[in-house]
């Protein structure tokens, strides 16, 4: 303490009264901003980036073995790219682009191909590291035709 607080023993109470409740503040303040920002055990996962070429395989219920080519481009959680798959069959092969979204390590992802009388496929996948495993199903299509896919980031 200072002259002027041990002579007035009031202004020392008001200076310590205001000393604590700028550190309670402070400490606050310190509390908000970790529980806002911070990771916290029920705050969701930031998603895995996708961003980036991915090649490997396929397997289809009617074509066999397969290549995938995937490059994706990610803003936040949503997910834009193209595809193009090289399969034994001239007749399965494919290309075009894609959208989707990544939570956390899962991923859901349309393909949409350039031959607009080819069936999209919705892909349902997880990622783990630089790997993408999953599955694939046509929709709105007359072919039953689904698969399993197996992507490592190139």
């Amino acid at each position: 303490m200072n002259d002027v607080t041990r002579s007035h023993p009031t202004i020392g109470m008001t200076v310590h009264k205001t000393r604590i409740i700028a550190s309670a503040a402070a400490l606050g303040l310190c509390l908000v901003s970790a529980r806002c920002g911070g990771d916290s055990p029920t705050s969701p996962s930031a998603p895995v980036s996708l961003t980036g070429t991915w090649t490997g395989t396929l397997q289809s219920t009617i074509s066999g073995t397969g290549t995938a080519r995937v490059t994706f481009a990610q803003s936040g959680s949503s997910l834009a790219g193209t595809w193009s798959v090289a399969a034994t069959s001239v007749a399965a092969a494919n290309g075009g682009s894609l959208s989707g979204t990544v939570t956390g390590s899962s991923l859901s992802v349309t393909l949409s191909p350039s031959d607009p009388l080819t069936c999209p496929f919705q892909v349902t996948a997880t990622v783990n590291g630089n790997r993408i495993t999953g599955t694939y199903a046509a929709f709105n299509c007359t072919v039953a035709l689904s698969g399993s896919i197996s992507l490592t980031r190139s």
